[in-house]
Order: structure tokens, then sequence, then C-alpha cells
């Protein structure tokens, strides 16, 4: 059979991309070696999606309440999740 199934997205290294500083206050800074960021999401503990954007660099999250949030990075080579926590 010539037929392949792709059931996974392309999950990178965190290590390919910064973000900072953790735990962040007013604003979150991310960067990235050779990937082009396409979309940010980020959902607070519950899977609830609180703020998405489209290829920024520096996310403003003071409006965001104090707490642990989860970000999800879609990239041209695949997607990232990693934690931060705002206060």
């Amino acid at each position: 059979n010539d037929k392949q199934t792709l059931t996974q997205t392309n999950q990178l290294s965190v290590s390919k991309v910064k973000i900072y500083p953790n735990p962040a206050f007013d604003y979150i800074l991310i960067e990235s070696q050779d990937l082009k960021i396409e979309n940010i999401e980020i959902y607070d503990v519950f899977g609830k999606l609180v703020a998405q954007y489209a290829t920024r660099q520096k996310l403003d999250v003071s409006y965001l309440k104090t707490g642990l949030y989860f970000i999800h990075i879609q990239t041209d080579k695949g997607k990232l999740s990693k934690r931060i926590f705002i206060q």
C-alpha cells in the first residue's frame, strides 16, 4: 500500500523558541531561531482560549489575571506549547 496517513502534527523543540520573562507582568517576548511564527494562542488552565495573536513578537498580557497559562505557537515548521506564569 503506497498510501500513508499522517496523524500527528510536527512538534518542535521548545529550545527553538525563547519566551520570556517568565513569570511575566505586562508583556511576553517571543524569539525564534529559523522559524516563522504564524499564530500564537494563550489558554488558561481550563483550556479556554484567552488571547490570540498573529506573528507578533511582543505580546501584551497586562489584562490577563494572575495565574498559569499555556502558550501554543504555530510556526512554518510545526507547533509547540509552553507554560508561562502571569503575575
